[in-house]
């Protein structure tokens, strides 16, 4: 109720207080629990915040920005509002109309939020062009533990341009939102969210990990508990350190990572 706008379940009760968030990111530094939060200033973020998203209200992506006005300079973030756009990844030419709220969840209009996105992060690239390269399906099994419940689908996806079959190429990670599982939409999200075709030109591996719906089955009922739409853990589902180092989804895409930088 501090983070999204769900009238009929839970209507929004203001953005959340950050103040008690940075002094929280700084005791788990001190513990060695999370990095240091002083490496974050030289990191790049990019913020969007649709005018007609209903489901997270602009005041909780403001507190966001303030968050991280904490560790990073005001330079260093960008913060997109001017997009008449509902809740959804936000595509140049591909997807629902700009302000429809539904799957697969990308909407298009025309407005490149990617390519804003990755020119915020890395700085000037070389404009984009055709995804010529590979989408490699692998398995995510070998990163979690089986018997844990930690809501990561079986496969995940990369996409391997051209120019990096050889090695040598960066990497960035894009994280579905809620919803946007591959067993939900298919291929919608790493074919169509726009990333590849930047990647092709600027030498970027774009990993895609997936993760997978948990509901509970109680009295021969299937229950919408604990993560019915597949969203990456952002309240504690798999356990209360779901923000650490230890939390088990991030300890799962670090490992994938590493192992596409020992590739690579």
């Amino acid at each position: 109720a501090r983070c999204m706008n769900l009238p009929d379940l839970l209507p929004f009760l203001g953005a959340p207080d950050i103040s008690p968030m940075v002094e929280e990111t700084r005791t788990q530094a001190r513990a060695g629990r999370i990095d240091n939060p002083a490496h974050l200033a030289d990191a790049r973020v990019y913020l969007f915040s649709g005018t007609d998203d209903a489901l997270v209200p602009r005041a909780v992506v403001d507190a966001l920005k303030a968050y991280y006005l904490h560790f990073i300079s005001p330079e260093h973030i960008r913060y997109e509002t001017g997009i008449n756009a509902n809740h959804a990844m936000i595509t140049a030419g591909f997807g629902n109309p700009c302000t429809a709220f539904a799957a697969p969840f990308l909407n298009n209009c025309q407005y490149d939020a990617a390519g804003n996105l990755l020119q915020q992060i890395y700085g000037p690239l070389t404009p984009p062009a055709e995804a010529r390269g590979s989408f490699v399906a692998f398995d995510q099994r070998p990163y979690f533990a089986p018997q844990q419940a930690i809501g990561l689908a079986e496969e995940g996806y990369a996409y391997i341009p051209q120019a990096c079959r050889a090695g040598g190429c960066r990497l960035h990670v894009a994280f579905h939102g809620c919803g946007q599982s591959a067993a939900q939409i298919g291929d919608a999200f790493y074919r169509h969210a726009g990333y590849n075709q930047w990647a092709e030109t600027n030498r970027i591996v774009v990993l895609y990990p997936q993760t997978s719906a948990i509901t509970t089955r109680v009295l021969g009922r299937t229950l919408p508990w604990p993560n019915p739409q597949a969203c990456w853990d952002w309240w504690g589902f798999t356990g209360n350190d779901y923000y650490l180092q230890s939390a088990p989804q991030i300890r799962a895409v670090a490992a994938m990572i590493e192992r596409l930088e020992a590739k690579n």
